[in-house]
């Protein structure tokens, strides 16, 4: 008897919108932080773009919270080959954009 799960297709449409909560914002936030640092006299542009900055966030700790209840609920691990690599992929990049979101709050904080 196997203990390999079925897979469904909702497996694959709640990893793709994990995905995109997960990925989208981490090229929104370079993109923005770029912005910020190349752009001359961008006046109160700038609070705007602190402001995207911080709801890119705030969809990446949602989509986290996201992932990390998948990972409760549905056992990816125990899913075939495919998802169990999509699912660590995302989780691999959730870990570093939170590890990096605390060594920036540190950083600001320390200064």
């Amino acid at each position: 008897m196997t203990t390999e799960a079925k897979n469904h297709i909702g497996h694959y449409f709640f990893l793709t919108l994990i995905g995109l909560g997960i990925w989208l914002p981490i090229s929104g936030i370079a993109l923005c932080i770029y912005v910020l640092q190349t752009a001359s006299n961008l006046g109160m542009g700038a609070l705007t773009v602190v402001g995207t900055i911080f709801s890119l966030l705030c969809i990446e700790f949602v989509a986290t919270g996201l992932l990390l209840i998948y990972a409760y609920l549905k056992k990816p691990w125990r899913c075939s080959r495919k998802i169990r690599t999509v699912f660590f992929i995302h989780a691999l990049a959730a870990g570093l954009t939170a590890f990096s979101a605390f060594i920036c709050f540190l950083i600001i904080k320390l200064q």
